[in-house]
């Protein structure tokens, strides 16, 4: 089993928590993103889509990160809580996990890229409904201790930990007042234990070098084009 990934990216530390929560062995390559590796031809002819995470399995290459979480715990672990085999139990968890992606991950993305390429403030409008969005989690987790309730953590807290983690070390957004939400980053980190520790040392270690790269206004549109394949000239 082969993944291509990169380390900064909050959807590859989300398989990454995984698989090393359930010491499953595995082949591993950096894909640099802001290289444009991931718009080689070799990479698109593997993932169409040029995205990480990418999983190659017993001939199966699979594609976005909230699925290879499902498909590592349905095939190494089926009887792990992470995503429970009950029909009920399992929906909850998959409404969770795209809520993550369309609600919490896709439009941070977005507000987040004019603020690190190219140091502009981000979409007022845009930015004040995603505020919504964080009001709406924080009180959930006002009333549960998971995402998906109950004591147990599943994939979906795994999924979703590193983009609120990002947005914290990366200033993208203030999460001082969304106390029920730095609560529940913490028992995710706990519950995860050593590995996440391990995730966190390897970001920063990567990021160190490129913190002062963005941080240069005149790379950030290089970058961006590198990233996108989309050019600001």
């Amino acid at each position: 089993m082969k993944l291509y990934g990169s380390t900064v990216s909050p959807p590859c530390q989300a398989v990454f928590a995984l698989l090393k929560m359930l010491d499953i062995p595995y082949e591993y390559e950096e894909i640099h993103l802001m290289k444009g590796e991931h718009r080689s031809e070799e990479f698109r002819a593997m993932n169409p889509f040029h995205r990480v995470p990418t999983l190659v399995d017993d001939g199966l290459t699979i594609t976005e990160s909230r699925v290879i979480l499902k498909y590592i715990v349905d095939k190494f672990a089926p009887d792990n809580a992470l995503y429970p085999k009950d029909t009920a139990a399992r929906l909850t968890v998959d409404s969770m996990l795209d809520y993550g992606l369309g609600s919490i991950a896709t439009p941070i993305q977005y507000l987040s890229y004019p603020v690190i390429f190219f140091l502009k403030e981000p979409d007022k409008e845009m930015f004040n409904h995603y505020k919504i969005n964080l009001r709406d989690v924080d009180g959930l987790l006002g009333e549960r201790q998971f995402l998906c309730g109950g004591d147990k953590m599943t994939i979906a807290d795994i999924s979703i930990l590193p983009t609120f983690v990002s947005m914290k070390t990366f200033k993208r957004l203030d999460l001082t007042d969304y106390t029920n939400i730095l609560a529940w980053m913490e028992r995710v980190k706990t519950a995860i234990g050593a590995p996440w520790d391990e995730i966190a040392a390897a970001v920063a270690k990567q990021m160190a070098p490129f913190s002062a790269v963005i941080a240069d206004k005149s790379q950030g549109p290089a970058l961006y084009e590198a990233l996108t394949g989309i050019s600001q000239k």
